[in-house]
């Protein structure tokens, strides 16, 4: 959506960062959950690099769009650091699955 379309919500300076991070805390938690016995072994590092990628190719999407959105490194960097609470999410979650 081009940023003059969105509403005008007020929040302090850095929330669309931890933004960026919980949405990114749910993808990563949500790709681990959809296939848990498929990242194990020399793919256990294939989900971070996916969200890594992911968030890498909507920042430039953004960018190359023209719309009002502009790419932002830090974005990429709150993205990429909201994989690790997905992973200790999913890891609680499957731990109490277990038992």
């Amino acid at each position: 959506m081009p940023s003059n379309d969105l509403p005008s919500v007020k929040l302090f300076s850095g929330a669309d960062k931890i933004i960026h991070f919980l949405m990114y805390t749910g993808f990563s938690f949500l790709l681990m959950w959809a296939w848990p016995n498929f990242f194990r072994g020399s793919l256990v590092l294939l989900p971070l690099f996916a969200v890594m990628f992911y968030g890498l190719g909507l920042e430039i999407l953004q960018d190359l769009g023209h719309e009002g959105r502009a790419f932002e490194i830090y974005d990429i960097l709150a993205n990429t650091l909201g994989y690790f609470p997905g992973l200790a999410l999913f890891y609680i979650v499957r731990k109490r699955e277990d038992h």
